[in-house]
Formats: structure tokens, C-alpha cells, sequence
């Protein structure tokens, strides 16, 4: 049997909002000892409200605006190729990366760095578990069940990611940047011929990490420096823009 929304609430919700409306009136015009039968009164028919919307839920029942359950049944979309990449090389990224670096990007990096026969076998996997999920997909909808298609979140021009102003100070560098910056070419010039662009960050990071107190203490000074002077800048371009 069908649950309803309107058998099962739309007795508590009419109660609710006739005596909260008549609670709001009789404050107006009575003191605060006449007016507590109303709040009262309010607070009886709203939990009445309540239990009539855990009765509907319990029911079967779903409340506008909510999401349905998932059906558990309903196969799970296989990863793609760069997916696996990932899974599969997760602690080598995390433990290559700079400390400024952040994983997706440097993962994705990697992956482009990959020729095809490096890709290969990922790609190989990928396939054979897109194949699988199809399969288990078909069966699915063959045998009566729906997947719910998801609706694409539209932009909303408050969310438009907006021009930079060319007048706001540019951020500071951070001291692993400015030593990167005087390290490159020397990184660079350690390693391999035909090295990759992923190798020199990969031996940067380690290097830094290596480094002594004293020896980042000068980048560390003029990072702070930039940084001071930067949020002097900041406090400068917000007056202007309040028009002080």
C-alpha cells in the first residue's frame, strides 16, 4: 500500500500553524502568564508534528526534499586507468612529494609523464573491470532495477570564479620555493640525461627535507620578510577598496 504524505503529517502540520499563528496574535495583545497556554499549546502540536513525520519515515515514506535510499544492490562504477595509477603508486607520491606539493597534482604529473607502455597495464585493468561493471549493470536493469541518474550542479553566477584584480599583491614565495628557484639548475644538472620534470621536484623535496636548520634559515628569513611585506601591501589595497 502506497504511504502518503498528506495521510500521515498534514494533520499535525495544520495544527502547527494555526496554533503557532494564533500564539503570535495572543502575545501581542496579552501578558506573558496568557500567552504561556499558547506556547504550550505550540509546543504540544509540535511535537505532535514530529511523531507524524517518524511514523511517515518509518512507513516508507519519504520527506520532500530528501534523498531516497540507496539501493545497495546497484554496481559500483570500476575505477578508471589514472585511478589505479594512483592506488597503486599512493605511498610512493605521498613520500616523493615537496613540502609545498600537493598529491593530486603531483600524481597527475606522474601519470602524464607515463609513456603508453608504462600506462599499459592500468589501462588493461581498467578495461577489463569497465567490462565487468557493465555486465553486472545490464543484470541490474534487467532485472527490474533503477539507477538513479544525477543531475549536473549547475553554476550559479555567486560561485563564477571572478578575474583576479592585477592591483592585489601577487602572494609571497615560500622559503622551499625561493630555494628551489637558486637549486634548479644545480638539481638538474645532478641527475640523468632525458630526466623527467616530476625527477627534479621529486630530488628537490628530498633534498630540502635534508637540509640543517642553519641552512634553511636564510630562506626561511627572506619568506618571512616577503610575507610582512605583502600584508602591508594587503592592509594598503583593502583601505583603497573601502575608499579610505
Amino acid at each position: 500500500m502506497t504511504v502518503t504524505w498528506m495521510a500521515h503529517v498534514d494533520a499535525g502540520v495544520a495544527i502547527l500553524v494555526t496554533v503557532v499563528t494564533l500564539c503570535g496574535l495572543m502575545v501581542q495583545f496579552s501578558n506573558f502568564k496568557s500567552a504561556e497556554k499558547y506556547v504550550s499549546a505550540a509546543n504540544s502540536a509540535r511535537a505532535a508534528y514530529q511523531k507524524a513525520v517518524q511514523d511517515f519515515v518509518a512507513a516508507g515514506g519519504i520527506m520532500p526534499g530528501a534523498k531516497p535510499p540507496r539501493d545497495p544492490n546497484i554496481p559500483k562504477k570500476p575505477p578508471n586507468a589514472f585511478q589505479l595509477f594512483m592506488s597503486a603508486k599512493r605511498v610512493d607520491i605521498a613520500e616523493s612529494l615537496a613540502p609545498d606539493a600537493k598529491f593530486l597534482i603531483e600524481a597527475g604529473r606522474l601519470w602524464r609523464d607515463l609513456g603508453d607502455d608504462a600506462r599499459a597495464p592500468y589501462q588493461a585493468q581498467a578495461d577489463e573491470l569497465k567490462a565487468a561493471y557493465a555486465k553486472k549493470r545490464k543484470a541490474y536493469l534487467d532485472s527490474g532495477g533503477v539507477i538513479p541518474v544525477r543531475k549536473p550542479k549547475l553554476r550559479t553566477r555567486g560561485k563564477k570564479k571572478t578575474k583576479r584584480d592585477p592591483q592585489e599583491p601577487k602572494r609571497p614565495l615560500s622559503a622551499y620555493v625561493l630555494w628551489v628557484r637558486e637549486n634548479r639548475p644545480t638539481i638538474a644538472a645532478s641527475l640523468p640525461a632525458g630526466h623527467r620534470q616530476s625527477e627534479v621536484m621529486k630530488e628537490a623535496g628530498q633534498r630540502w627535507r635534508a637540509l640543517g636548520e642553519k641552512q634553511k634559515a636564510p630562506y626561511q628569513q627572506k619568506a618571512a620578510d616577503l610575507k610582512a611585506e605583502y600584508q602591508k601591501e594587503m592592509r594598503k589595497y583593502e583601505d583603497f577598496l573601502r575608499g579610505s
